[in-house]
């Protein structure tokens, strides 16, 4: 709880990797943030989402699919939105972790961003070979 606490009078000042982190934490702890950090967050995500990175992208979609928090119809299209514009700097990894988040989530990637991940993947592939 005071973890959740300290972040939530905070989250309105988080950065997107900041964000992305601490959401994380908690997938990695197993263990859920509470509903008002939850929406603090999310609010904060949607305000700042242009200013996300493609591994900020990345970790707070997976994130979020580990931890089965539902944050919302508007950060979750926020994101695929930004994934959209940063799939080209995704590896191969991150593209098949986000397409594997988005569809734990149960979200459609659209065709835009299925496309750029599908690229991604290919390039990474014929790179290897």
């Amino acid at each position: 709880a005071g973890v959740n606490a300290r972040a939530l009078a905070t989250a309105g000042d988080f950065s997107p990797r900041c964000i992305a982190e601490l959401i994380a934490g908690f997938a990695d702890m197993g263990v859920p943030p509470g509903a008002a950090l939850v929406a603090a967050l999310s609010a904060r995500a949607v305000a700042v989402v242009d200013h996300f990175g493609a591994w900020d992208t990345c970790l707070l979609l997976c994130s979020l699919a580990e931890t089965g928090v539902q944050s919302g119809p508007q950060l979750t299209d926020a994101l695929v939105r930004r994934a959209e514009v940063t799939a080209h700097m995704f590896n191969a990894k991150q593209a098949v972790r986000v397409v594997r988040a988005l569809q734990a989530m149960g979200v459609s990637p659209g065709a835009p961003l299925a496309a750029a991940l599908s690229r991604q993947v290919f390039k990474y592939e014929e790179q290897e070979s």
